[in-house]
């Protein structure tokens, strides 16, 4: 069993992490990729530890495991031991720079967000399966490091990343509601994960404003560069895949570009107000100036979806601070301990199991379906 979450903190107070990897978290998760899944990572060349029927089953795991769910993950988490040691370290690192070339523009070589996801998805198994085990204490732990892995993902100034961020944020926080549900949370162990999740707080934690600015700093990079008309081609490929295909000379976009940098500076404003049904109004019209052509063939072809970023991003955001609050309440003494344990969520699980059983032995399990949903 991993040392719970305040005494983590301690621990890596006194030791600190390893000397080559003390200021970048991105080293140590290329050490944990080069375990977990090398062939997608780029790192490595070994066989793969999780196959990609275990990746699929981690990333379908429902949010209340079933026994059945939870025998097929314990030897998953028996041969990752390794890898989720190496990511607690990462856990505990602030900065986590991929070194992405942004010389390169839309053509950069994006860091391995879907292999930090595989990666994410173990963890949050992991949280998930300690909780209905009531190993509360290492669930506590699992959960600062999936937080972790949120906010460095959201630290790239890439929406892909964001977007990412805020699937793993999204699933922390449904997973550190079962674990809060269990009742089995103190106030120190909430107030420890709170201060680890301090990097989550606030009205932008996934930089989702960032992002459309890291992207407009790619597209310009991209048109007024050596390679620009390949660059061009690229985009009008996309935007034809995608169904509008505006026809445009390089030098037509070039004339264009100063008119719509507004266009990404005022949607990444629109993504870091605080108010959801104040940013939805402006994105709305900023959308509908866009699709309407009101700012040009370029702003058509360059903007991304404007509204999909923002719902994801209020979603996340959301979901993320309901959690952060039940953590406060239990930090600060508002919750009473007997009012922690939700009795629901081992209903859950009891309607999971039985769903899991073959349909004539559903009927005789049929008094357990209290949580259809679950």
């Amino acid at each position: 069993m991993r040392p719970s979450a305040w005494l983590a903190a301690l621990l890596a107070a006194a030791i600190g992490a390893s000397p080559a990897h003390a200021d970048n978290a991105a080293d140590r998760y290329r050490e944990a990729l080069a375990f977990l899944v090398p062939a997608l990572s780029g790192v490595g060349g070994a066989t793969p530890v999780l196959s990609d029927d275990e990746r699929r089953f981690l990333r379908e795991l429902p949010a209340v495991p079933t026994a059945s769910d939870r025998e097929r993950l314990a030897p998953i988490l028996a041969k990752t031991a390794e890898a989720r040691a190496i990511l607690d370290s990462a856990a505990r690192i602030g900065r986590c720079d991929w070194q992405v070339d942004r010389a390169a523009g839309i053509g950069l070589l994006l860091p391995p967000v879907g292999p930090v996801r595989v990666a994410a998805g173990l963890v949050r198994a992991q949280a998930l399966s300690e909780a209905m085990g009531g190993t509360t204490a290492s669930a506590m732990t699992s959960l600062a490091t999936l937080g972790a892995i949120g906010a460095h993902l959201a630290q790239d100034d890439l929406t892909i990343s964001s977007l990412v961020a805020a699937t793993v944020t999204t699933r922390m926080a449904a997973a550190g509601d079962l674990v809060l549900d269990g009742g089995g949370v103190d106030a120190k162990q909430a107030q420890s994960l709170l201060d680890s999740l301090g990097s989550l707080k606030g009205d932008a934690p996934l930089r989702f404003g960032s992002a459309v600015r890291g992207e407009w700093d790619l597209v310009a990079t991209s048109l007024r560069g050596p390679d620009a008309q390949e660059s061009l081609d690229e985009m009008l490929r996309a935007a034809a895949t995608a169904g509008a295909a505006p026809s445009m000379t390089l030098d037509q976009a070039r004339a264009e570009l100063r008119s719509v940098r507004p266009l990404f500076e005022r949607a990444a404003r629109v993504l870091e107000m605080a108010r959801p049904e104040d940013a939805i109004a402006e994105m709305r019209k900023l959308a509908s100036a866009v699709e309407g052509g009101r700012m040009g063939p370029l702003a058509t072809l360059l903007a991304p979806d404007l509204e999909r970023l923002l719902a994801r991003k209020i979603e996340a955001t959301r979901e993320l601070a309901l959690f952060l609050e039940r953590l406060r309440s239990i930090a600060e003494g508002k919750v009473p301990p007997e009012d922690l344990p939700n009795a629901a969520v081992f209903l859950s699980g009891a309607s999971a199991g039985a769903r899991a059983l073959a349909a004539d032995s559903q009927e005789i399990v049929g008094v357990l379906r209290v949580a259809p949903a679950a």
